[in-house]
């Protein structure tokens, strides 16, 4: 194995972007959606869901940063969804 190949089995690894891709679109939907009725809009920025979906999913810090545009369509929808219940 050559020096600058990584591990994909080592837990120390942390997850790849294709790790991340695999991340299923209605888990994503719905914890995003938990997270902003919990914490609310206001304080929760998108960088903030981020790393709290990479806590709560198991991946490493920054495991999700490829995944930046579907964290982002997450958080539009569940805020139009909020706003027709409201």
């Amino acid at each position: 194995e050559s020096p600058t190949a990584r591990s994909t089995t080592s837990p120390a690894a942390g997850f790849f972007p294709a790790q991340a891709e695999m991340l299923d679109s209605a888990k994503l939907r719905g914890a995003v959606s938990r997270l902003l009725r919990e914490s609310g809009t206001e304080e929760l920025s998108t960088r903030t869901v981020r790393e709290k979906l990479e806590e709560e999913f198991g991946f490493a810090p920054g495991g999700l940063k490829s995944e930046r545009a579907r964290i982002a369509t997450a958080i539009d929808a569940a805020i139009d969804q909020g706003e027709e219940e409201a």
